[in-house]
């Protein structure tokens, strides 16, 4: 491959085109409020530049494989991060990265830049320009309403469910098995004799 028709590299950026990709967790058709709260989150949680080369693999855009790559590689990159934690964060970290997997697997599609072949250098320089503008001018989720409409009822539903299946698991699953010794009153009643 030509150096023009290299697909772009995450390591070819330079720290200004990498700050243009910083600090904007989820699509861009997303409100910038909503966007503002999911990367508070993200930063509790994880190191933000998994989510910032996710992002840059969907700028860069490709085929269908590329796009499985792209949100695999975001979720080894977040389960790494889960490591740092210990006990219930770790399990809420672990948690997190898999529901934001199943999200961006199930609507990432929307914001993926579906093309034949992904960008070379030249042609994500341009697309970054343009992102960078549109943030600027706050033009970046402007008419996109009906994706909002169609995408935010079944993520509120879905977070519910996710919510109270984290916080009633340990009901009935337990973190500890303590082993409770058998006493005679624990004992069914026909071996409570023996």
């Amino acid at each position: 491959m030509t150096e023009q028709t290299a697909r772009a590299r995450w390591e070819d950026l330079n720290d200004e085109e990498k700050r243009v990709l910083e600090g904007h967790v989820g699509p861009g058709w997303l409100p910038q409020w909503f966007c503002n709260k999911m990367t508070g989150l993200f930063r509790r949680l994880y190191e933000i530049a998994v989510q910032e080369r996710h992002d840059f693999g969907y700028m860069v855009g490709g085929n269908a494989d590329f796009r499985y790559k792209c949100d695999r590689k975001l979720l080894e990159m977040m389960r790494a991060d889960c490591d740092r934690f210990n006990g219930e964060k770790k399990r809420l970290a672990c948690f997190v990265s898999d529901l934001i997997y199943l999200v961006v697997r199930l609507f990432g599609w929307l914001s993926f830049n579906w093309r034949e072949r992904s960008l070379n250098r030249d042609e994500f320089r341009l697309e970054l320009e343009k992102k960078r503008l549109e943030l600027e001018q706050g033009t970046e989720n402007k008419g996109k309403w009906l994706l909002l409409l169609l995408t935010i009822p079944p993520l509120l539903i879905f977070s519910l469910i996710s919510y109270l299946w984290f916080k009633l698991l340990p009901v009935f699953i337990p973190l500890s098995r303590k082993k409770t010794p058998l006493k005679p009153s624990n004992l069914p009643p026909d071996t409570q004799d023996v």
